[in-house]
């Protein structure tokens, strides 16, 4: 199931995540616009279909130009496989090395915006009914 060809894009893949958070944290989506984050992170989706497309292409030039529908799913499962093994360090790193700060970050953004929406609904309340 794991040839040379899944564990090299499951690299790529694993590695393409790594750069992609450190990424966000660089451009302040981690801190400064922390409200834009869940945004943001969503558009990790562009780069993950590339690499797995571009993973199953390569499988099927590697079998001469010809792959079933079976062949290519394995694959796809096969980068998956490697690529979550590889998840846990890629995030060990960032959140250990490069970004110790993520969760207090997140946490007190969201008491901050439970805090204002709560007093928003206090505020809606008086004028209503008032």
């Amino acid at each position: 199931m794991f040839t040379k060809l899944e564990i090299k894009w499951g690299v790529i893949f694993a590695a393409m995540q790594l750069v992609w958070i450190t990424l966000e944290f660089l451009f302040g989506f981690h801190d400064k616009y922390i409200s834009w984050h869940s945004t943001v992170s969503n558009f990790i989706a562009l780069p993950s279909i590339i690499i797995m497309v571009l993973a199953i292409l390569d499988k099927r030039t590697a079998l001469n130009g010809k792959i079933t529908f079976g062949t290519a799913f394995l694959c796809g499962l096969g980068v998956s496989v490697v690529v979550a093994i590889l998840s846990l360090l890629t995030q060990l790193i960032f959140f250990r090395l490069i970004n110790p700060n993520f969760f207090a970050n997140f946490i007190k953004h969201k008491i901050i915006s439970k805090l204002l929406a709560s007093q928003y609904i206090h505020a809606i309340r008086i004028i209503a009914y008032h």
